[in-house]
């Protein structure tokens, strides 16, 4: 993920030192002027530049904590919106955008769509390469859904193997575009263990302008990837016309 052409990490240090700065350089700024209003003015004494040091000190260290403690307030709401081990969004996250974004394509009239898909035999690849391959193949996942969307759209993990993509001002045909190039990633995946690779199949849905939630989106498109699961995996499917369950039109 980036933010203004620089990857979240990248940008958060640079943020994180500016606040650092903007903070102490209050704190020493508040503590001079007290220390002036209150010595020079209450008390009475005469002022001397070495007797700033210690207003200056106490500055220092409580724009310090003040920063720090607004660090681990971000990194804390950064946590709960991000999956640990793929660091992509999280279902939290993916849901709170699909919101947002299916009010706006409501309102402006633009398309939006979805991508759910998951790592097929997922089962067998934890089973054969143990908890670590399995994470692996989540990792090398999120990292090509990622490399093949646009800034503008949002890879979350939904859960288990599972993902989820935010596709905003995307129609049906732009969704499976995306869709297949993701796949072609996948397909041509290499590990360095043995054997191990994966495959995955994709289910695409599109906003309906009769929706009235972002369940019916969501359950459309999850309907097609078990359909396409059903179909042999390893492929892509759409919900079919009229916007029947793909599951119930399986015989």
């Amino acid at each position: 993920m980036s933010i203004g052409g620089q990857t979240s990490a990248g940008w958060f240090k640079g943020a994180a030192r500016r606040l650092y700065f903007l903070y102490i350089g209050c704190a020493v700024l508040f503590t001079f002027i007290a220390f002036t209003v209150q010595g020079g003015y209450v008390i009475g004494i005469e002022l001397r530049p070495v007797y700033y040091v210690v207003p200056a000190v106490i500055g220092l260290v409580f724009g310090t904590l003040l920063a720090r403690v607004h660090e681990l307030s971000i990194q804390l709401a950064n946590a709960a919106m991000t999956d640990a081990l793929t660091g992509i969004a999280n279902r939290r996250h993916f849901l709170a955008a699909l919101e947002r974004e299916a009010y706006l394509s409501k309102r402006h009239g633009y398309a939006l769509s979805i991508a759910f898909l998951d790592v097929d035999k997922f089962k067998d690849i934890n089973d054969t390469h143990g908890h670590s391959g399995g994470d692996k193949v989540l990792q090398r996942l999120a990292a090509f859904a990622t490399a093949q969307c646009r800034a503008g759209d949002l890879v979350a993990r939904w859960g288990g193997d599972e993902f989820v993509i935010l596709l905003p001002h995307t129609d049906e045909n732009g969704a499976r575009a995306i869709a297949e190039r993701l796949l072609g990633a996948i397909r041509s995946a290499r590990f360095a263990a043995p054997n191990l690779r994966f495959t995955s199949s994709i289910g695409i849905a599109s906003r309906h302008s009769d929706d009235t939630s972002i369940n019916a989106l969501i359950k459309r498109a999850d309907s097609a990837m078990y359909q396409a699961k059903r179909m042999g995996s390893n492929r892509i499917e759409t919900p079919p016309p009229g916007g029947a369950d793909p599951a119930k039109a399986v015989t």
